[in-house]
């Protein structure tokens, strides 16, 4: 008994820290004991447990650390899934909130029809039309932020605060970057209306003020937001408890607007709540719904069906949009930083970023590309050298996942130069950088949300649990134009420094 037990609460544990929700029951009758395929190890997990034969939901239902959820227990036993209880507790709450009633502010229809039609010129079906016109939560790409923005500023009869933000720092500078530099933006928006309206963008951390010595958040269900509109870039990097988080501190009457790629990495902690919403729009539009964006949009088919599973009050609110929309950049600047970069997927071994950077790095040190070492503080530098910030600095005003390049200041002594907004860059002294890597390679993790004109993907020559279609979509999709795959089998390892 007790080692039944004991072998529920370990399964459950460990699968959770995978990113997986719940296990079913199938799961145990199936012996899929902590997802290892090697029957030697399930065969001594039977005889530990000294039985070939559970009745696991026996089990499950009489232990006293496994509850309906009606009460505070270690596990939560639903629908013949097991849960550890928080997780469960997120995922009820986040339902809850998606399966409310719309929440739709006052509009004209007139008005409305005449701002899409300025916004969307052509006639042709446009996905990004029927995103702007919905509002709602759903899934996208950045572009359409813009015109969601554009579209709600024009139509409100009061005053509204819309809030941007995103997981990361690296993204959050994206944002900034959009609103700064749209130039459809400009054409609708004033200076003052920007001001008036829109909120700076943060990160999630930031918006929620989630402490970093604690688990304290700041805004929460007792002390909510006090914004009216809350749209979020980058969405498949938040998992269930930081999902629960955001719902949590928002008011009533608060509108949330998801932007992402489901096929995009999962987020490191459990659950990708972003892949589960997109589910959801295979089930189609209420009629009620198809009703009202075929007049506001006045397309006569929107290829969705009718949604006869009634989830409608979620997929109501999606909006998947399939084509590919790329900022044109074309500044010295921002041609030196996107060029191209190298990534990889793992950290360590030889296939990892370590011994990638060190090895491209000898390869340039032979061929006389990096002509001169510098030490400081204990660290090595040379002219060019790219680095990638690991951790946020507020000093610094750096966030995790900006890149910089190794150059000479006026006096020269070496800084690092970082692309910021506008096309900006801010150089800082090296001797005051810290919590960095070398960037001639990083991981996919690392290079989401951004976007190179050239990329090279070097892969494991053995099978890893990591290398999913999650990370190879990931990679591929970072290059805006070329991806070369590449072997390290004839790169050199020779250290001219040893």
């Amino acid at each position: 008994m007790i080692k039944n037990q004991t072998i529920l609460a370990a399964c459950t544990s460990f699968e959770s820290n995978n990113g997986h929700l719940f296990l079913s029951i199938e799961y145990f009758q199936k012996n899929n004991f902590f997802s290892v395929n090697n029957k030697k190890i399930i065969k001594k997990i039977l005889f530990i447990l000294n039985t070939n034969q559970i009745n696991w939901f026996f089990e499950l239902s009489k232990h006293h650390a496994v509850s309906n959820g009606d009460i505070t227990t270690p596990l939560v036993l639903f629908q013949k899934k097991i849960y550890l209880y928080k997780i469960w507790k997120s995922e009820k709450n986040i339902l809850k909130y998606l399966y409310q009633k719309k929440i739709y502010f006052e509009f004209d229809l007139m008005t409305t029809c005449e701002i899409l039609k300025k916004l969307f010129p052509s006639k042709e079906y446009n996905a990004q039309k029927t995103a702007v016109a919905l509002r709602g939560p759903g899934t996208g790409k950045t572009t359409v932020i813009i015109k969601i923005i554009i579209a709600l500023i024009k139509n409100t009869k009061k005053n509204i605060k819309i809030q941007l933000s995103a997981p990361t720092g690296k993204a959050t500078t994206r944002l900034i970057e959009i609103l700064n530099n749209h130039k459809i933006f400009d054409l609708y928006i004033s200076s003052e209306e920007k001001k008036l309206f829109i909120l700076p963008p943060v990160t999630i951390h930031q918006l929620l003020g989630i402490s970093k010595t604690s688990d304290k958040i700041f805004f929460n269900k007792k002390n909510p937001l006090n914004i009216d509109i809350l749209i979020i870039d980058e969405v498949s990097m938040i998992d269930i408890f930081m999902m629960h988080n955001i719902f949590s501190a928002l008011q009533k009457n608060t509108k949330i607007i998801f932007i992402g790629d489901h096929n995009q990495l999962s987020p490191i902690g459990a659950g990708s709540i972003l892949k589960k919403i997109y589910n959801y729009s295979h089930d189609g539009y209420s009629l009620e719904t198809i009703s009202y964006l075929k007049k506001i949009t006045q397309y006569s088919n929107l290829f969705n069906k009718e949604n006869k599973n009634n989830t409608f009050l979620i997929s109501d609110k999606i909006c998947i949009l399939k084509k590919n929309y790329r900022f044109k950049t074309n500044s010295g600047i921002d041609i030196l930083f996107k060029a191209h970069q190298t990534l990889c997927v793992i950290k360590d071994g030889p296939f990892g970023i370590k011994h990638i950077n060190k090895t491209l790095e000898n390869i340039m040190y032979k061929k006389n590309i990096i002509k001169k070492y510098f030490y400081i503080n204990n660290q090595i530098w040379y002219l060019g050298k790219p680095i990638i910030i690991t951790k946020n600095n507020k000093y610094l005003n750096l966030s995790n996942g900006d890149i910089g390049i190794t150059n000479f200041d006026q006096q020269q002594k070496l800084q690092v130069c970082f692309l910021k907004d506008n096309n900006s860059t801010k150089c800082i002294p090296v001797d005051l950088l810290e919590n960095y890597e070398t960037a001639w390679c990083i991981t996919v993790h690392k290079a989401q949300g951004s976007e190179f004109n050239q990329t090279t993907l070097i892969l494991p020559n053995t099978d890893l649990k990591i290398l999913n279609k999650e990370i190879l979509y990931t990679a591929v999709t970072r290059s805006r134009k070329i991806l070369k795959q590449r072997s390290l089998s004839t790169l050199t390892t020779t250290n001219p420094l040893s």
